[in-house]
């Protein structure tokens, strides 16, 4: 309880500072991500087979959102995005695509698909076959699979212009009472329920605000910058997977905040920024590795600086690295349980690590190795991508499970103190006591509790039997601003967060 007021009541001054200052950087919106369906329709041009069959494959992802832009891209210039809108609106069965379909039948237009010879000195096509009229052969098939009607077959380009009066006729007289048929797909798929149960202890992510940061982004123009061996892009499958796990933690009451919803650039500072100012209590960077060594697969959680740090994030990358690796099989795991300092990499850490405030969480993923082609191949496929975000997202809803251990100050009751040398007493919860009816007294590791008072250690009573601790300072503590921070942990080893209570001492006026 202590714990979700102080959420709550931080939450609301920071959203009142950013409506008082527009400038502050802001999570990424849903109108980023909608104006992102463009970017998939336009690589529906790319000569590149995996570029632009991969965007087909991915764009149901956005569902009746992506209408308008397939509904354009019907109109589009290039042949080939024609024809890919017109396959992807059969896999968003909708009657407003009926008529533009129709009228596309009457337009001839070919497709032409390209991958690289097998010595890597050719381009070459794709397929051993023609595709002269791959609009209006799509068109058709669409258009049967979206009405369940037929005027005739396709491929037989002398009876197009008769196929396409029959489709008009009917569209004339019946159009405006046609009712979509109710479609059975048949497929030995397992449904998206049972492949991605949301677990009943996810209930604890209701409220936590927790930022994704999918990494990278906006530097596609960058010959060879951050793709693996067949060309795909890191930032590309980060927000993939970044956009899989928003919708994981949306279904249980949890509010994501993205950095990016498209492929931007986003600078380090902002990307922390968007955690700091807008009350993000846990931050999540996604990435994808890369290294000289080409079968690399051990997927890896890095923290910032020493366990010690930031005590709260080595619990919760503990979880995600250890439900990552249970759901997203890996020939290798890494020999130290996959946690890392950022140390190890740059001496004063990664920037989204180091700019995050003290008081919340972070942790950086790298996951699947993008440099390994069979995992980067593997990283083109959605349901891959969703098998990795569901592995974070179960990470994270272990950690919320294992309780969230808080405190309050409960004397003093003010935080402007004119004793220079006060009594404190602290209530401490282990997040756990008020999920059960019976025992409220806090389970806490007494002998690894550390109490600080302007970040130094100072000695303290704790009282098991009541859940409190008392300390005074040993000297009187001068004019102005001063701090406490406490890190402890429950049964279950989690740390709390890093909230510090500030306070100061002032005399009192003399009258």
């Amino acid at each position: 309880m202590f714990l979700k007021r102080f959420l709550l009541l931080s939450f609301v001054l920071l959203s009142l500072c950013a409506q008082e200052n527009p400038e502050i950087i802001q999570p990424a919106s849903r109108e980023e991500g909608l104006k992102d369906i463009g970017r998939y329709v336009e690589l529906f041009a790319s000569r590149n087979a995996l570029v632009s069959l991969s965007s087909l494959d991915y764009i149901r992802y956005f569902g009746k959102d992506a209408l308008p832009f397939l509904l354009q891209g019907l109109k589009h210039s290039d042949s080939q995005v024609r024809c890919f809108s017109a396959i992807a609106l059969s896999r968003i069965p909708d009657k407003s695509s009926i008529a533009p379909l129709i009228a596309l039948i009457s337009e001839p237009g070919t497709m032409n698909l390209q991958v690289l010879s097998d010595d890597g000195q050719k381009i070459h096509p794709a397929y051993d076959m023609s595709f002269k009229n791959a609009v209006q052969d799509n068109a058709l098939r669409s258009l049967q699979s979206i009405t369940g009607l037929s005027f005739g077959p396709i491929g037989e380009e002398s009876k197009y212009k008769e196929i396409a009066q029959k489709w008009q006729e009917w569209w004339a007289k019946d159009g405006k009472s046609f009712v979509l048929p109710q479609k059975i797909e048949l497929s030995n798929l397992l449904p998206e329920e049972a492949k991605y149960p949301i677990p009943d202890y996810a209930v604890y992510l209701k409220d936590v605000r927790i930022c994704l940061d999918p990494g990278h982004g906006g530097e596609s123009e960058k010959v060879g910058y951050k793709r693996g061996p067949s060309g795909n892009q890191e930032a590309e499958s980060n927000l993939r997977l970044g956009r899989y796990l928003r919708d994981f933690l949306k279904k249980c009451g949890a509010i994501p905040l993205m950095t990016r919803d498209s492929d931007r650039f986003v600078s380090l500072k902002d990307r922390t920024q968007v955690a700091n100012l807008h009350g993000a209590n846990l931050f999540v960077s996604i990435h994808h590795n890369w290294t000289y060594r080409y079968t690399a697969q051990a997927t890896t959680i890095w923290y910032h600086k020493t366990p010690d740090y930031k005590p709260a994030a080595m619990d919760m990358a503990r979880y995600i690295f250890q439900e990552f690796t249970s759901k997203v099989p890996m020939r290798e795991l890494d020999a130290s349980m996959g946690l890392k300092s950022d140390t190890l990499i740059y001496q004063i850490g990664f920037g989204v690590l180091r700019d995050l405030s003290p008081e919340i969480p972070g942790v950086l993923c790298e996951l699947a190795f993008f440099s390994n082609l069979e995992t980067e191949l593997k990283m083109r496929d959605p349901e891959f991508l969703k098998q990795e975000a569901y592995g974070v997202f179960l990470g994270l809803a272990r950690y919320l499970y294992a309780g969230i251990p808080s405190y309050k100050i409960i004397e003093p009751k003010e935080n402007i103190i004119s004793c220079s040398q006060p009594e404190f007493k602290i209530q401490l919860s282990d997040g756990l006591e008020e999920r059960t009816g019976w025992d409220k007294q806090a389970k806490v590791f007494a002998r690894q509790m550390v109490v600080e008072l302007d970040g130094k250690p100072v000695s303290y009573q704790y009282n098991p039997a009541t859940s409190t601790l008392e300390f005074m300072p040993s000297s009187p503590l001068s004019q102005g601003e001063h701090s406490i921070q406490i890190f402890f942990m429950n049964l279950n080893k989690n740390h709390n967060w890093g909230k510090i209570y500030r306070f100061s001492i002032q005399e009192k006026e003399k009258k």
